[in-house]
């Protein structure tokens, strides 16, 4: 039975079918067990993930999300096919049925916010339509397919939240596959760069990049939880995050973070007085470690000229060509392409070989600018601000209501995804699933508050407990 997605048939064609399809799919997994069983085996997990995402889409969603922690682990991925890929592309085929099924009752972005929606696919339309004057036109298709299963995520999470839980869920499986990420690093079951953490992307800047969210998730988690042991697990990630996030050595973390501390005290709401202390107890530990333990060599290797050398010949790179094609750019991914041409005019490259090794731009505006022209860059920066005036427009609906888990968690998530945001000043993102994992919140949650049943008078502050004195602590509720 497949009520948990609100799916039910009037007839029983889709069951005959349904039924028709697994049995074909059974026969061809016995015929792939005798050529190769590490694809049988595969294709029979794909199998159950499917039934799975059948009975409960957010469920299928939170495997998805755990899994993509580990798509950029070359020591993990070895084989073309990642298990993330497999199961995106299962929880895409899926999604595409329930959406398609005139009886389910699943929620549609195109139908509630349809002003976001064709943003999403106007910008995916655009990177597609850049392979008419790129330099590679086949490079330009294949970046705007990594773009489109991207982009999808956007579509399948609003979709996916339904109710209260599955933001909760939604939370934790994000904070999940971050410690997952981060153990791969930590346990050496990836390479590391140069000594610095980068668990399993391969990429400090991206583990970093993600470790901001998961910050601001678990430190809003632990304001938003009224029981104690998982307020505390809560807590214990937040400061796991924080040290893994000094290991990765990353200049763009480091400002990403600043962006979250500030963010956290100005946009906590009710919970300020907590986010306040907590600040503040921080900075003071971290001056006083940084100044009498020891000294800042984070500081030292980020300001390293190996390192802003290879940024800022990537980025005079890129301007260059923003010059040369001011209107349509060079197409999607082509930067690649065509940065070894600049190697030879009269530009000062303090490092060239960054070049010649096809780095990409390592700014995400920069770069969508560069390949997408102003078109591009505005389309991504619309879908930006729609996520954050939703997700805002949530926030204080859920505050009215006395939703006070809701709107933590709700705060907590834009909060990390701004921190992600300026971390990709220093970064490229543009085709990173938790990207878009993050932008697609804002409606989710948006959605969520429009259909949910809230109550004005339900709670008209926000839980409390007892502290020594009488006094209590706002946010900190008890069990």
């Amino acid at each position: 039975m497949l009520s948990d997605v609100g799916v039910q048939f009037g007839d029983r064609r889709p069951v005959i079918l349904i039924s028709a399809t697994s049995a074909i799919a059974a026969a061809g997994l016995g015929l792939a067990a005798v050529v190769s069983p590490p694809l049988a085996l595969a294709g029979a997990c794909a199998m159950l993930f499917a039934i799975v995402t059948f009975r409960n889409l957010t469920a299928g969603l939170v495997c998805l999300i755990v899994l993509s922690f580990f798509d950029r682990a070359s020591a993990l991925t070895s084989s073309g096919l990642s298990p993330s890929k497999l199961v995106g592309l299962v929880l895409a085929l899926v999604w595409a049925l329930l959406v398609f099924n005139r009886e389910s009752d699943v929620p549609i972005l195109l139908k509630e916010y349809p002003a976001f929606g064709l943003l999403a696919i106007a910008f995916v339309g655009w990177s597609f339509t850049s392979a008419l004057w790129s330099v590679d036109s086949f490079l330009a298709i294949s970046t705007t397919f990594r773009l489109i299963l991207s982009m999808l995520l956007v579509f399948i999470v609003f979709s996916a939240v339904r109710e209260r839980r599955h933001v909760r869920w939604l939370v934790w499986a994000f904070i999940a596959g971050v410690i997952f990420a981060q153990l791969i690093g930590i346990l050496h079951l990836a390479s590391a760069q140069q000594g610095r953490l980068q668990g399993g992307f391969d990429d400090p800047n991206q583990l970093a990049s993600v470790d901001l969210a998961a910050i601001a998730m678990a430190a809003f988690a632990f304001v938003a939880f009224r029981g104690r042991n998982i307020r505390w697990v809560a807590g214990a990630c937040a400061g796991l995050f924080t040290v893994t996030l000094v290991r990765t050595e990353s200049q763009a973390g480091i400002v990403g973070f600043l962006v979250v501390l500030a963010l956290a005290v100005g946009f906590s709401g009710r919970a300020r007085r907590v986010a306040v202390t907590s600040v503040t107890a921080f900075l003071l530990v971290a001056t006083l470690y940084y100044t009498v333990h020891t000294r800042p060599v984070l500081l030292d290797t980020i300001a390293s000229s190996q390192n802003v050398g290879a940024r800022e010949t990537l980025w005079r790179v890129a301007e260059q060509a923003t010059s040369d094609h001011p209107i349509l750019g060079v197409g999607a991914g082509n930067f690649i392409r065509v940065a070894p041409g600049y190697t030879f005019e009269n530009i000062n490259l303090p490092r060239f070989d960054a070049i010649l090794l096809g780095h990409v731009v390592h700014n995400t505006y920069l770069e969508v600018l560069t390949e997408l022209g102003p078109l591009g860059l505005t389309l991504l920066l619309a879908l930006i601000a729609g996520n954050f005036a939703l997700g805002v427009r949530a926030v204080r609906r859920f505050e009215r209501a006395g939703e006070w888990e809701l709107e933590m968690l709700t705060r907590g998530v834009l909060i990390g995804t701004a921190g992600m945001l300026v971390a990709s000043t220093f970064a490229t993102a543009t085709y990173e699933k938790h990207l878009w994992l993050l932008l697609a919140f804002g409606p989710a949650v948006a959605g969520l508050a429009e259909r949910l049943p809230l109550r004005r008078a339900e709670i008209a502050e926000p839980p409390h407990v007892p502290v020594t004195g009488g006094r209590s602590i706002p946010g900190l509720g008890g069990p």
